[in-house]
């Protein structure tokens, strides 16, 4: 991994599996996205803002023209939870690349 990650547990103690999770979650998608200049990733223990507790994690994939966000709550498995916001950035740079590229040429 050549890329500056952050990751942060953020009102818990650090979780190795957690850890290990995302870090191998963020070599999958170095070797398809090499375009990210960056990771940022972030986990908080469950909370109950809407009424039933859940890990939140949010992944946070640095570009050169900005950043796509990923974020998951799920229940009480936080590996679930990684999972799920790898799955979701994955898609996300996914459509980032299949997306068609608008220019103001023409206009």
């Amino acid at each position: 991994m050549n890329y500056p990650v952050d990751l942060r547990f953020i009102g818990m103690l650090p979780a190795a599996s957690v850890a290990a999770a995302a870090l191998g979650s963020i070599s999958q998608l170095d070797a398809v996205h090499s375009e990210v200049l960056g990771w940022k990733v972030s986990v908080e223990p469950p909370q109950s803002a809407w009424g039933y507790p859940a890990y939140a994690v949010q992944v946070q994939a640095e570009l050169a023209e900005g950043a796509l966000v990923a974020t998951r709550a799920h229940g009480a498995d936080p590996l679930a939870t990684v999972r799920d916001a790898f799955e979701g950035m994955e898609q996300l740079l996914g459509r980032r690349l299949a997306a068609p590229a608008f220019t103001s040429a023409g206009y």
